[in-house]
């Protein structure tokens, strides 16, 4: 089901209003259909990456943390 660029635009419009993450996202900047036409799983996934990315970085350092404290204990 081919869709045209005016209904992706309305869509992107759409989501960008809904999910402030898909605005901020370099990739959704450009207004180009193929970029626009991807999918809600492009969408979704660039969201969780975007809120999760503080999150992660917040487990990665405390488990960096965590392992320098293991092997200082251990000999």
């Amino acid at each position: 089901k081919l869709r045209t660029k005016s209904h992706r635009q309305k869509r992107l419009v759409a989501r960008k209003k809904s999910n402030p993450a898909v605005a901020l996202h370099p990739k959704f900047q450009t207004m180009e259909p193929s970029t626009i036409g991807e999918g809600r799983d492009g969408v979704i996934l660039n969201g969780l990456i975007l809120t999760g990315a503080k999150t992660l970085c917040d487990i990665f350092l405390t488990f960096i943390i965590f392992y320098s404290e293991l092997r200082t204990t251990i000999p």
